[in-house]
């Protein structure tokens, strides 16, 4: 045993002795110096921190946030300091057993010198906390001086408010002491008195009111009664005007009857005229138009038996001569006139003679450029045979009376009713009423504002009727008793309604038919179904309709004292709703109800209906300011007198305007409706 624990006391030996001199050089006293110095420099950090943080605290507004980033700083640096004082404790007792003999100095060392490395991660970790607690600390002021001006504005907010505040006692004070005030006043039994006095006044004044508006009830509903009257009035007056005109009454003057006209007419581009008349002397003031307030004029005059047509709209004047034949041999002639834009045309028809029934040769020329408009209105001054010596005419016009006889004149396509004048002088009288022109037996048109009524036919079936006759028109509109039928244009469409006493039956034509052309239209009805055709005279094109009535009555009833209405309707009268009361421009002819024929101008009943058919479509569009319309040309289409004509700046404005004589150029009718 003995040689057994020999060489491991020997061992033993040497290694105390290698530690005793390791311990003897000093290296365990220099590490624990070392740890020392490490501890004392965390000390110092620590109350740099402290001093740090004490400022911080001082310039803060947000005293919690900082406080509580100073205890987590101060909770980190005592831990520190204990950490330090827990390494030099163990390190004097790391010395403490060094001296020792019976302690594992080595083990000890090593677990000084591990603590010691973890004290330094520690202090290098809680200076990384240091600079991060530095940033939170400069966040920490910004925010600290944004809530500072904020709380600045407030308190400023705040005075105002106070301010408004003190301002509304105020107020509030003054209207206390108004109330009160008033509240004395009328507690007060004088003024109390006045105060009922006063109530009780204008509680009379509003009886009195109320009774006053009782009694004008009457005056208003008088007022209505008068002005409904007198639209009446007006209607027939203008209804009578109408008639007058239409009467055909020949004027014979020798050289000193003067008459002057009202004339219907607007301001335009296109005129016409149209008159008859039989004369011996060779030199005649025909027709004159003159404006009242420009140099416009239109007139129609005889110089050597020739006759001529004059005009000027503003920028020369225009002048054609009928040189083919003279007029002034006694017999009738009609004269036939237009002016179209700058272009005049004029034809002279023989009526008697040995020339009667030849067609004339139109002889036309053109007035100097520029203004097309002819500027006119129902204050012109108008004269037929002769001008009144006051008036002062244009120059051009060299004769100013008339000799012969007079007979329909017709302006713009509306008669002028030759006895119908405004003022007269010098000895006037009748004559034969002129001759006409063959028109076709029947064929009427009218105007646009009139009708013609006519009798119940004398043989009526209640169960099968028939309307039938042609009609040519550029309007849009054609035109009561339980009973009714109706024949209508609606936007140019036909339409047909008829109610036979148990509901209204009523079709629409799918095309329209205001074209200009010559229409046949026939209605046949049997009991509660009507067939309804519209045929186009000129191409045969044919469009067909079935209407059927409602409910189980099969007649329309028809008293012997009803009339027949061509054209529109009466203004004053009840009709139903379902019939339009627009009436309707344009021609008809070869009228029959039931196989009874009717000529409109036979009847007891008409207004604005003439003989023969003039129709056409006038369209003027007015730019105030410089501005332009598109249009593409017909390809392949003769205008021939369906006319676009863009005038060039006038005095009053550019104008456009287009006009159809006959439908003969498709593409020239579809550019008109859409400038219509």
């Amino acid at each position: 045993m003995e040689k057994g624990l020999s060489p491991l006391g020997d061992q033993l030996e040497e290694r105390v002795r290698h530690l005793a001199d390791g311990l003897g050089n000093g290296r365990l006293a220099n590490r624990v110096l070392e740890a020392e110095e490490h501890a004392q420099q965390l000390n110092d950090s620590a109350a740099i921190l402290d001093s740090i943080l004490t400022d911080a605290k001082s310039v803060s507004l947000n005293a919690t946030a900082a406080f509580k980033a100073y205890s987590n700083i101060k909770a980190n640096v005592d831990a520190a300091e204990k950490e330090a004082k827990a390494a030099k404790q163990r390190a004097s007792e790391a010395l403490d057993l060094a001296l020792g003999p019976e302690v594992p100095v080595s083990e000890e060392a090593q677990s000084a010198l591990q603590k010691s490395h973890k004290l330094l991660n520690q202090a290098e970790q809680l200076g990384s906390d240091v600079k991060d607690t530095a940033a939170r600390l400069a966040a920490t002021k910004a925010v600290a001086a944004d809530a500072n001006a904020t709380a600045i504005d407030v308190l400023e907010r705040l005075g105002e408010l106070n301010l408004h505040l003190r301002g509304l006692q105020r107020n509030y004070s003054e209207l206390e002491d108004t109330v009160k005030a008033a509240n004395q006043m009328i507690q007060d039994p004088e003024k109390n008195t006045i105060i009922h006095a006063a109530g009780a006044k204008v509680k009379d004044l509003e009886d009195e009111a109320d009774r006053l508006l009782e009694k004008l009830q009457p005056i208003r509903k008088l007022q209505d009664n008068l002005r409904r009257n007198i639209s009446q009035i007006k209607e027939l007056i203008n209804q009578a005007r109408k008639q007058a005109n239409s009467i055909k009454v020949s004027v014979s003057s020798g050289g000193d009857c003067l008459r002057s006209y009202r004339p219907d007419i607007r301001k335009g581009r296109y005129n016409t005229i149209t008159l008859h008349v039989k004369t011996t002397t060779p030199d005649n003031l025909l027709l004159y138009l003159g404006s009242a307030k420009f140099v416009d004029f239109l007139a129609l005059e005889m110089r050597k038996g020739k006759v001529n047509f004059l005009w000027d709209v503003g920028s020369g004047v225009g002048r054609v001569e009928y040189s083919h034949h003279t007029i002034h041999d006694g017999n009738w002639h009609r004269i036939e006139a237009s002016r179209n834009g700058l272009n005049g045309t004029i034809s002279v028809y023989p009526l008697e003679g040995s020339m009667a029934g030849m067609m004339p040769t139109p002889a036309s020329a053109n007035s100097p450029s520029a203004y097309t408009i002819l500027d006119v209105d129902q204050n012109a001054y108008l004269f037929v045979g002769g001008i009144f010596g006051k008036v002062k005419k244009a120059e051009v016009v060299r004769t100013s009376t008339f000799t012969g006889c007079m007979g329909e004149t017709f302006l713009d396509g509306k008669p002028i009713g030759l006895w119908n004048y405004r003022q007269r002088q010098g000895d006037c009288k009748g004559c034969v009423v002129s001759p006409q022109r063959s028109d076709g037996e029947g064929t009427v048109q009218l105007d646009g504002e009139g009708y013609a009524a006519v009798g119940r036919p004398t043989r009526w079936n209640p169960n099968i009727s028939t309307v039938a006759f042609k009609f040519r028109t550029f309007s849009v509109r054609l035109p009561a008793h339980k009973d009714f039928m109706s024949l209508e244009l609606s936007e140019g469409a036909v339409k047909v309604n008829f109610d036979l006493g148990s509901g209204v039956g009523s079709a629409k034509s799918a095309k329209r038919h205001n074209d200009g052309r010559w229409k046949s239209l026939t209605v046949s009805r049997n009991k509660k179904q009507a067939m309804v055709t519209v045929v186009d005279v000129d191409s045969g094109a044919e469009e067909k309709m079935t209407v059927i009535s409602q409910g189980s009555a099969t007649g329309l009833n028809l008293k012997e004292s009803q009339r027949i209405y061509f054209g529109g309707l009466p203004t004053i009268a009840n009709y139903r709703p379902e019939v339009t009361l627009k009436r309707y421009a344009g021609c008809l002819r070869e009228i029959e109800v039931s196989r009874t024929p009717y000529n409109l101008l036979s009847s007891s009943d008409y207004t604005g209906v003439t003989k023969g058919c003039n129709v056409e479509n006038l369209y003027t569009v007015s730019f105030s300011k410089p501005g332009y319309s598109g249009a593409e040309r017909p390809v392949a289409e003769r205008w021939h007198r369906d006319q676009l004509v863009v005038q060039h700046p006038g005095r009053h404005g550019h104008h456009i305007t287009g006009r159809r004589w006959s439908a003969t150029s498709r593409a020239a009718d579809e550019e008109l409706q859409h400038l219509e």
